[in-house]
């Protein structure tokens, strides 16, 4: 039945949900200076809020595979944009009607909320839009397509954002998150009356020629959790930091700063993961997982070692063209491995992958506490160096298919 159905409205909300992730993602950290001007709160409080927002997302992670199985795509998506919805709407209005001590808890609530829903989002719409009739495109392709959309909603969260501060005073911050909370509202109302295939539908009706089921899957899945948790380390330890990078070296203020460091580094990212998914058929995803790696190591290289600013910002930038096919190369493996592993092992994938995504910045940050920024990178570089090794052996050791 769902090999006579095209189902683009479904392709549609799961890049919709990608955007929607990216605006929980993004959000939060672009009012830091706000909360620490207006209320009052400290780095290390700061630090907390983008913790726990973290710990929520690797929590939902853990357990969403279950509960998508057990509900189905349809409510757990609806549900997943709610969740979104509502810790937006509750980042809004809640410090409006709370003070003093209270607003920094109801922000951690809000945020935490916030982010269960994306982690929800991105377990479920991977093995969504795998799930679709594929026609010309192999799962890298469409992974690609589907998270450049992410690097398109961080471009739009930045600029729109950013733009709003401009235009806005301070203490009408709380109308931006507003204004966001309706994207995943209509995107829940796209999820209920677009029809969506089953988790699986059509996984594995077309393994490419040159896909195959390595030996011992246990292990071969073990090797893409390394691959997808370096990834997104190399991924968030220069996005995290390239907006400060380029404040503090360059002495420009706050929004260009953001455009010229993490609007850059994701518009590249984007364009990256576009790229290859129109163009994949003609370069093997081994060939471009390790020139993705091999960039990135060069690119952090040069941002630890260059003594010119311009120059040390221009690699943090690129490095987002570079990392943009990490995660959903990992997710293209799994799903030649497991075809229609469906939501359990994306819910795998989403947890390795959140845990890097804290750790890589978090170890810049340590480092550059008492080293600078310039030594974090540098040492941060092991990241896209065992991503390039853990693709290496995966394909040349693991599946005997390096050729």
């Amino acid at each position: 039945m769902g090999k006579n159905k095209s189902y683009r409205g479904a392709a549609c909300v799961c890049c919709i949900g990608c955007i929607c992730q990216a605006v929980a993602a993004n959000l939060p950290p672009l009012f830091f200076v706000i909360f620490s001007k207006i209320y009052n709160l400290n780095v290390s409080e700061l630090a907390v809020i983008v913790l726990c927002g973290f710990a929520a997302q690797i929590v939902s992670d853990a357990f969403a595979g279950m509960f998508c199985d057990k509900i189905g795509a349809k409510i757990s998506g609806i549900i997943a944009h709610i969740f979104i919805f509502s810790g937006l709407l509750l980042l809004g209005v809640l410090p409006e009607f709370v003070s003093g001590d209270f607003v920094y808890p109801c922000v951690i609530a809000a945020v935490s909320v916030t982010q269960t829903g994306a982690g929800l989002v991105e377990v479920l719409v991977n093995p969504l839009m795998d799930s679709l009739p594929r026609g010309e495109h192999s799962s890298a392709m469409r992974f690609s397509i589907l998270h450049s959309f992410g690097s398109i909603g961080q471009v739009m969260v930045i600029i729109f954002t950013s733009l709003s501060l401009c235009f806005i005073d301070d203490k009408n911050w709380n109308l931006i998150p507003l204004a966001w909370s309706l994207l995943p509202l209509i995107n829940s109302v796209f999820f209920y009356i677009i029809s969506l295939p089953e988790i699986g539908e059509n996984m594995g009706e077309q393994i490419e020629k040159q896909e195959y089921v390595g030996r011992g899957r246990r292990g071969g899945l073990i090797i893409i959790l390394l691959i997808i948790g370096c990834g997104g380390a190399a991924e968030q330890g220069i996005s995290q930091w390239i907006s400060a990078y380029a404040e503090s070296t360059l002495g420009i203020f706050k929004f260009a700063g953001d455009l010229l460091g993490p609007c850059v580094f994701a518009a590249l990212m984007g364009a990256s993961r576009m790229i290859y998914g129109i163009y994949g058929k003609r370069l093997s995803l081994r060939t471009a997982l390790l020139f993705s790696g091999c960039g990135a190591a060069v690119c952090y290289i040069i941002s630890g070692f260059s003594s010119i600013p311009v120059l040390s910002l221009m690699a943090c930038s690129f490095t987002g063209f570079f990392v943009g096919l990490m995660c959903p190369g990992a997710f293209a493996l799994a799903s030649r491995l497991f075809p229609g592993g469906g939501t359990k092992i994306s819910g795998k994938l989403s947890l390795f992958g959140d845990i890097g995504c804290a750790v890589g910045p978090w170890t810049v940050g340590a480092i550059s506490s008492s080293l600078g920024l310039n030594t974090g990178f540098m040492l941060a570089s092991l990241y896209p160096m065992l991503f390039t090794a853990a693709v290496w052996f995966y394909f040349n050791i693991y599946s005997g298919k390096g050729k």
